[in-house]
């Protein structure tokens, strides 16, 4: 995004709305700040009622991402809600990745928390779409995971909801929906020293 437009939209996140001569910079040329301002128009973020321009719901979406001091989008830890279900037997349902960046590692099922979608629907949607299991939820807490680089960089940083899923009901299996699933469904029989012991996957839970 322009650096023009960049400033349009940090004056309109503080503001209601601005006339055209309270968003224009004395420096700028008229017909190239109108040019941008256009264009963050036909893009959606901002509209004109009479001779003010305000942020239009996109817009303010928008600037509620971005940071004030550099106006640009903010790189934000996604949001997930992570699975903790376990059996009769004291085992731990777990899965192990088949792709990046969690390739190869172990954890609890999660999901991504998609834009304007509850949370009772993304937690049975995880349960169902991970596990084809059905169930109850009752919320533990949350965590920070942070995956590092081999140069010691954050390459992943997640917010998690940790739910326990009571009464658990169904058979063991991946979604059918994908040709080639991302996941491999395990049971775990976790001990006091904090070790777990990986089973073979039980086709009943």
């Amino acid at each position: 995004m322009h650096w023009i437009q960049k400033h349009i939209l940090q004056q309109l996140s503080t503001q209601a709305s601005g006339r055209y001569i309270e968003l224009k910079p004395d420096s700028i040329d008229g017909n190239l700040f109108m040019y941008h301002i256009q264009q963050l128009q036909r893009s959606g973020y901002v509209s004109k009622e009479g001779h003010t321009y305000q942020l239009s719901e996109k817009g303010k979406i928008f600037a509620s991402r971005m940071s004030l001091r550099q106006g640009s989008p903010l790189v934000q830890p996604k949001i997930v809600v992570m699975l903790i279900c376990q059996n009769a037997k004291g085992q731990y349902l777990l899965f192990r990745w088949r792709r990046q960046p969690y390739l190869g590692l172990v954890s609890f099922p999660f999901s991504k928390q998609h834009f304007g979608r509850t949370l009772e629907v993304t937690l049975q949607e995880a349960l169902m779409y991970k596990t084809q299991l059905s169930g109850g939820f009752a919320y533990i807490g949350g965590i920070s995971l942070r995956i590092l680089n081999d140069k010691g960089e954050t390459a992943e940083h997640t917010l998690a909801h940790l739910y326990k899923v009571t009464d658990a009901q169904g058979t063991l299996g991946a979604y059918d929906g994908l040709p080639v699933s991302p996941f491999g469904v395990c049971l775990a029989t976790c001990r006091p020293a904090n070790r777990c012991r990986v089973l073979p996957r039980s086709p009943s839970w």
